[in-house]
């Protein structure tokens, strides 16, 4: 792998996306609003932005070697999903209380890459290391990603009330797709310039697809027109990276929550509903769920600080002796 330095639009992109994700978990609580067009907007695109940066990401570091990557993707990817697998069994412990075979159950799960509360991370990790070894096996790129589409096109048809296993894979060969299209949009992203006025036209444009297509949930394998959701996933995550490029974002803040994304979306789901549960009150208006989103990311800050300096092998990371 050549050596390369952060893009820090992309980690802005990221930052954005999570606290995206946080949001609209916060207002999915409420029958009333989970519906609005806010929701419905930050659902339309915001878990798809992740899998696109990814395959972006994948582009722009130029994996070479295999081995590497996978190893990389164990160390980065599967150990942390393991832990805060295992730490969201013992959260469930708090919420619900001890019952022995649930709490077995959630431990079998987590080694077999089912996971409890964790499904972004085992589809990110599967999907990943399918494309580098896809990409390894069938050179012609033509064939390749005539491959991954049918994966891709298939999966969307995958519902709820399909077998389990199929819903499992479909989340993972969805992720696949998204990471490919990343993957190719990359040279554009990088090279092309596009005016802002025609990412704003094209936000507005998106927004209304979005409210026109309803409420989707790539977690629940709820896509309704699949045309529409593909187009508004893929519109919606490059227009919020272009914005950030041209505008050359370089908020610490958002950064910060970038890099961190993968803390914060392990943990954040544990502090909300802990936070319900012993605060008793249910913040999930427009106003007042910002509010919890701050709170929510002033308790992740101390969080992320512990990891990174006490435990950072959770993340992959070697701790450095002074």
């Amino acid at each position: 792998m050549k050596d390369k330095t952060r893009l820090e639009y992309l980690d802005a992109a990221k930052g954005l996306g999570i606290l995206l994700v946080i949001l609209g978990h916060i207002y999915a609580w409420n029958p009333n609003i989970n519906r609005k067009i806010l929701v419905t907007w930050i659902y339309s695109f915001h878990m798809p932005l992740f899998f696109i940066v990814s395959g972006m990401l994948i582009k722009y570091k130029n994996y070479c070697n295999i081995k590497e990557f996978i190893f990389s993707r164990i160390k980065h990817i599967l150990v942390p999903y393991i832990v805060f697998s295992l730490c969201n069994a013992l959260v469930r412990i708090l919420l619900y209380g001890y019952n022995e075979s649930a709490f077995i159950r959630d431990v079998i799960c987590t080694f077999i890459l089912i996971g409890v509360d964790t499904w972004f991370l085992q589809a990110l990790f599967l999907a990943e290391i399918m494309f580098i070894v896809i990409r390894k096996i069938v050179k012609n790129e033509y064939i390749l990603i005539c491959v991954i589409a049918v994966l891709f096109i298939f999966s969307l048809f995958i519902t709820k009330e399909d077998r389990f296993l199929l819903q499992y894979f479909s989340r993972v060969f969805v992720s696949l797709g998204y990471i490919t299209i990343g993957y190719k949009l990359m040279y554009f992203i990088q090279e092309k310039k596009v005016p802002n006025i025609l990412l704003v036209g094209l936000c507005g444009v998106q927004v209304i697809l979005a409210r026109y297509n309803t409420f989707v949930d790539l977690n629940n394998l709820v896509f309704n027109n699949k045309i529409l959701y593909v187009i508004n996933s893929v519109v919606g995550a490059t227009v919020i990276i272009l914005i950030l490029k041209n505008l050359n974002v370089k908020s610490r803040f958002l950064r910060y929550c970038g890099s961190n994304s993968l803390i914060i979306f392990a943990t954040h789901g544990n502090l909300i509903y802990l936070f319900r549960k012993y605060i008793n009150t249910n913040m999930h208006g427009y106003i007042s769920g910002i509010g919890l989103m701050i709170l929510i990311m002033l308790m992740e800050v101390p969080l992320i600080y512990i990891i990174h300096n006490y435990i950072p092998w959770i993340m992959g990371v070697q701790k450095q002796r002074k």
